[in-house]
Order: C-alpha cells, then sequence, then structure tokens
C-alpha cells in the first residue's frame, strides 16, 4: 500500500510540477532582445518540460492503477487472481511447481563504511501445467509471509515441487 501511495504521489507531482513550470517558463518575460534561435531554444525546452514529464507521470499512475487492482483469493482448493479487470481460477492440482526467489537489496545511506540498509525481499512464481505463471510480490500482495503459509499448505497436501532460489553473493 505504501508503494501505491508513493507511486500516485509521485506521478501526480510530476503531472503538476511539469506543468506548473512550464507555464511560468512561458510566462516569464526576460527583457533581453532575443533573436530566433534564442526563441526555438525556449519553445523545444518548454515543450520538453511541458510533454515528458507529464507522459511519465501519467505512465506511473496508470501502473498503480493496475498494482492496486491486483486481489488473490486463497481457498481450499486453489486460488484466485485478479489483474488488470481479468479473474484467473487456478485449482492446486493445477500446479506444476511453486518457485520462491529472493533478492538481496541494498540502500546506501550514508557514504560511510556501514550506512548501509540491506534487505532480503522473497517472491513466489507459480507455474500451471499449461504454462501460465502467477507473480506475487511485494508490491503485488499485501502479506508475503500470510501467503507463504498458504502455498506451504498447499505444496504439504498436493504434493507440488517447491523450488527455492537465493541471489548469489
Amino acid at each position: 500500500m505504501a508503494n501505491l501511495i508513493a507511486g500516485t504521489i509521485l506521478g501526480l507531482g510530476l503531472i503538476i510540477g511539469s506543468i506548473s513550470l512550464d507555464v511560468f517558463l512561458a510566462r516569464w518575460d526576460d527583457q533581453r532582445p532575443h533573436g530566433p534561435e534564442d526563441k526555438i531554444a525556449k519553445y523545444v525546452l518548454l515543450t520538453m518540460i511541458g510533454v515528458i514529464p507529464p507522459a511519465i507521470g501519467i505512465a506511473l499512475l496508470y501502473w498503480m492503477k493496475r498494482l492496486g487492482s491486483h486481489r488473490v483469493t486463497v481457498h481450499e482448493n486453489g486460488f484466485s487472481y485478479v489483474y488488470a479487470g481479468s479473474t484467473e481460477i487456478c485449482l492446486w492440482t493445477e500446479l506444476e511447481k511453486i518457485q520462491e526467489m529472493f533478492i538481496d537489496e541494498e540502500l546506501t545511506v550514508l557514504k560511510i563504511p556501514g550506512g548501509t540498509i540491506k534487505k532480503t525481499d522473497r517472491f513466489f512464481v507459480l507455474r500451471r501445467h499449461d504454462g501460465k505463471e502467477f507473480r506475487f510480490t511485494i508490491n503485488s500482495i499485501d502479506s508475503i509471509p500470510r501467503l507463504a503459509k498458504c502455498l506451504e499448505d498447499a505444496r504439504d497436501r498436493f504434493e507440488i515441487p517447491w523450488e527455492r532460489s537465493y541471489p548469489l553473493r
């Protein structure tokens, strides 16, 4: 949820901020005499500021809308997955394997030794016998540990192969 809110704020900020800057620069009247190349440069800059960041903001808002539409409901015999307006039903017996993958992330906070935050995220890829894959990450599921518990129960009941992939260190 925090990622959705942050992405929405960033997308709106890109749209509103760049359009505001574009209007400000368009209305700003420099008193120096300008030649034709100065006017061309100004219009190229205004076009770039007025088109590129708002387009990125709109794409980001669209992506946040799609991420917000993820819904997974786990049932006794399988799960339903809602994404981008379509619903997929998958029975546990249809699963070929469950892959649990781990990714190491490192965020540098300070440029000193030990000034980094290290974190390991995990996500799941469920593969059906027909080749269809379902990806569940921290961006698409509220609680990865709760999903992991449900998947472990299904693995034990229906003998679904489980693979774990760890990052190279």
